[in-house]
């Protein structure tokens, strides 16, 4: 997957966030999670959530400041529970995010 240029075209999109800590935590979950867990339909899903989902609401959802469920309806629910257990993971293990 992580040759496919959907796979090259979310990394580059995590890797340019506006807020330095999206950047940070958001490469490593398309390197930990997407690279092996993500099909060409989940990523393709993927890619439009990075395009459209606020730095700010990343940010809150990255820090766990909102859960997922306040974001139904505007961006995609399974991949925003998947984002927010990921970072969930990172912070308990006093990981920096």
């Amino acid at each position: 997957m992580e040759e496919s240029s959907l796979y090259k075209k979310a990394y580059f999109q995590c890797a340019r966030r506006a807020m330095l800590e999206n950047e940070l935590v958001m490469r490593r979950f398309a390197g930990d999670v997407v690279r092996t867990g993500y099909g060409p339909e989940k990523l393709e899903r993927f890619n439009r959530l990075l395009t459209e989902m606020y730095d700010n609401d990343m940010f809150d959802l990255i820090m766990g400041q909102k859960s997922p469920e306040f974001f139904e309806g505007r961006y995609d629910m399974e991949i925003c529970r998947d984002i927010a257990s990921y970072a969930e993971k990172i912070r308990a293990e006093g990981g920096s995010v």
